[in-house]
């Protein structure tokens, strides 16, 4: 793994034709909170592993993993093109609009993904929500909820077939280990949910620390939940740094913590807006980890 090209601005903004097609270039960008981290990374950046005797400042990694280890968004939309298809094909359905139906599915969604009062398994939740989206479209109750059924059925059997690593992301991983760094997922979301994503990516193989928000009393960005991850290190605040997709829940919860650092994964090349805490890092992909670390242990 090699720097193609490294561009740095105050803001972290780059600059010149690096990084145009994603995997072309590698691109590293850093903040105004790099030169305070690693002054000595801001021209320098080296991906090689430490030589002996450096001390090893990075001592745990903490990984998101939707959409930092996983592309869940891409399953997810191929999940719900699925759904839409099985609508469109079930007798009785003809009036609901397939597309309509995962629009209102995804608004009631959004709204209340689970029962909060822990009476209904969460499985049995998202059926009746994709029934209810279903009525919305003309459906009667009683075929609404048996094609609500399929409707979970169908998005959760097309999202776990497919949802895998990305490719280079266990070799990151087994790397990291390699070299004495604890590596820990701490992922929000319900357990049962979260559990059987861990299992369908074969996260359990390769970490040997996780956890689930919807286990723990608080989520990300919630101090607490580092806390756990910090102790199942081993390790001081200062010793770990946090890698995940989201500036609310992973970059926030890093700052939360008092992490050594904050890496924000941004494949779409989001523009980062005010208000928001600014991540140390943004890399296109979480493979351009290590040069993150070699930077902050310059």
């Amino acid at each position: 793994l090699t720097v193609a090209s490294i561009n740095l601005q105050p803001g972290g903004k780059p600059t010149g034709a690096a990084g145009t097609k994603r995997g072309a270039f590698l691109r590293v960008e850093l903040t105004r909170a790099l030169r305070k981290i690693a002054p000595a990374a801001a021209s320098t950046l080296r991906t090689e592993t430490p030589p002996p005797g450096r001390r090893m400042k990075v001592k745990a990694v903490f990984f998101d993993m939707d959409d930092t280890l996983v592309l869940t968004s891409k399953h997810d939309a191929t999940a719900y093109h699925a759904v839409a298809e099985l609508v469109k094909s079930t007798g009785g359905c003809e009036a609901a609009d397939p597309q309509r139906v995962v629009a209102d599915f995804k608004r009631l969604f959004a709204a209340d993904p689970w029962d909060k009062t822990g009476r209904i398994a969460v499985h049995e939740w998202r059926g009746g929500l994709w029934a209810q989206a279903l009525r919305q479209q003309g459906v009667d109750n009683i075929l609404s909820a048996e094609v609500g059924k399929a409707c979970h059925n169908t998005f959760d059997t097309t999202r776990l077939g497919q949802f895998k690593f990305l490719p280079g992301v266990e070799k990151l991983v087994r790397s990291l280990q390699s070299e004495g760094r604890e590596c820990v997922i701490i992922t929000n979301g319900d357990a049962t949910v979260q559990r059987d994503k861990l299992k369908a990516c074969d996260a359990y193989s390769v970490f040997r620390k996780i956890i689930v928000s919807g286990e723990e009393p608080e989520n990300k960005p919630a101090r607490s939940i580092f806390l756990k991850a910090l102790g199942m290190a081993n390790c001081e605040p200062k010793e770990a740094i946090h890698v995940g997709d989201s500036l609310s829940t992973d970059i926030q919860g890093a700052y939360n913590a008092d992490l050594l650092a904050s890496v924000w994964v941004n494949e779409r090349g989001v523009p980062l807006q005010e208000g928001v805490s600014s991540p140390h890092f943004t890399v296109r992909d979480v493979l351009q980890l290590p040069s993150v670390i070699a930077a902050l242990e310059a």
